[in-house]
């Protein structure tokens, strides 16, 4: 693959998730780059930060990702809590959709569920000129390259798959495996972060830490260059943001309601 990195986060969609109503876009790649269409080498964010008042919604939105990492690790259904605001002209599902790099190879995987069952599912691999479909799911009736393979209507096709011990999905497992979420007001969770073996990193409330204490933390990963990728959340108050280009800054905000995120950058 053309692609220097082996794990890492690309874009992340999510919709209808506590206070995220309507589609939520996150990316870590250059402006314009068309996933679809990629033949070129892409443009990797290795950190970017969350920012923006309280109560907006920043840990809500890396919530969902544990919830998805969870729920693909664990297989454990667990009542998924919907947006809670005027859901006026929304479906009544949640939809998880993110792309990653995984052993140089992109892949993208998401799920469409409500509070009974698994709606949706899909795994798709990029070919350099396109996605192609690993597997497509409609509530328990499955199409694609693993054969047939009986599933539950609340139960993950890939955990079932990696349950199985089919071998073309472990990178999509290790992937998963490899995100860390750490919440920094947290010191119990900040002494023993260092120490995790993780690619991928949440950081949660970073401006819970002394200035200095977050420069340093900042500096940590700097020095750790293109190991791993770090998301960070901060609100308004957060004083160092130095380290952060405006490419890599989204503000967050509440509209209506719900959790809205852009680069219109104010600080």
């Amino acid at each position: 693959m053309f692609l220097e990195r082996r794990t890492m986060v690309l874009q992340y969609r999510i919709s209808n998730y506590m206070s995220i109503g309507h589609v939520v876009e996150f990316k870590m790649i250059s402006k314009g780059t068309q996933l679809e269409t990629t033949r070129e080498k892409l443009g990797v964010l290795y950190k970017s930060v969350l920012y923006g008042p309280e109560a907006t919604g920043k840990s809500c939105f890396l919530d969902s990702i544990r919830f998805l990492r969870d729920f693909v690790l664990t297989g454990k259904w667990i009542r998924i809590e919907r947006f809670a605001g005027d859901a006026k002209g929304m479906e009544r599902k949640t939809t998880f959709q993110i792309t990653f790099l995984a052993e140089g190879k992109i892949y993208e995987y998401g799920v469409t569920l409500d509070t009974r069952k698994i709606l949706e599912e899909w795994l798709l691999i990029h070919n350099d000129t396109s996605f192609e479909p690993l597997f497509k799911r409609q509530i328990t009736e499955i199409e694609g390259v693993f054969g047939k393979v009986s599933v539950k209507p609340r139960q993950l096709f890939l955990y079932v798959l990696a349950e199985n011990g089919e071998q073309q999905i472990e990178p999509v497992v290790n992937w998963f495996q490899s995100i860390v979420i750490v919440d920094a007001s947290d010191p119990y969770q900040m002494n023993r972060f260092k120490s995790s073996r993780g690619e991928v990193y949440l950081i949660d409330n970073v401006d819970q830490l002394s200035v200095k204490k977050a420069t340093q933390l900042f500096k940590y990963f700097s020095n750790k260059g293109k190991e791993c990728q770090v998301i960070y959340t901060a609100q308004e108050s957060l004083e160092e943001l130095k380290p952060f280009s405006p490419d890599e800054i989204w503000f967050v905000e509440k509209r209506a309601d719900e959790t809205v995120l852009n680069h219109s950058v104010r600080y």
